[in-house]
């Protein structure tokens, strides 16, 4: 089988959407790291002052430091959830969009894709149409250089042969289908 028997479906993407997610996480990854880097740092030096309260004062009294930490740390949180709400909200619907472009995309080309390899198989199968006309497509592909010959003017004579040959070869397959259908 060439290459020219096998046709290539070129599918141009759908036109992507600019959004600035990959910068936006790129940004944040930075941030993050940077929090988090400063973050452990206040946390060893957390670790030393309670530690020290717990020794200089009461085991009671470095608890109760614990619990007022994690309850100022867990309301830090949800505070920079309510100011970020916004902006949450925008990143995730810009996310949502890209989902659902891929989602579409992917669609198409999935059902682009099982088209062609239906007719590929039916190809390689030699398999009819309803109809019973399966070599008609090659018939026409075979007839159309024998047209250009026609229009030049082809004076070789082997030429002229050969696709005659290949046009009664497939003339013939066509009738065998349509008489087996008939049948």
């Amino acid at each position: 089988m060439t290459q020219s028997d096998v046709n290539q479906v070129l599918v141009e993407s759908v036109i992507p959407v600019p959004f600035d997610l990959e910068q936006e996480i790129r940004e944040k990854h930075q941030l993050i790291a940077h929090i988090l880097r400063i973050a452990i740092g206040i946390a060893i030096a957390n670790v030393l002052v309670i530690v020290a309260c717990g020794i200089m004062f009461s085991a009671l009294f470095a608890g109760k430091l614990v619990v007022i930490e994690v309850m100022l740390g867990l309301s830090a949180v949800c505070l920079g959830i309510v100011f970020g709400h916004g902006k949450i909200m925008s990143l995730l619907t810009q996310a949502e969009e890209v989902a659902y472009l891929a989602r579409d995309q992917a669609f198409v080309d999935l059902n682009m894709a099982r088209e062609e390899l239906v007719r590929l198989r039916h190809k390689l199968r030699r398999d009819t149409d309803p109809e019973g006309y399966g070599h008609v497509n090659e018939l026409l592909k075979m007839v159309s250089p024998l047209v250009m010959m026609f229009i030049q003017k082809e004076k070789n004579i082997f030429r002229w042969g050969m696709f005659g040959w290949k046009v009664a070869q497939n003339a013939m397959a066509v009738l065998k289908q349509r008489s087996s259908k008939e049948s």
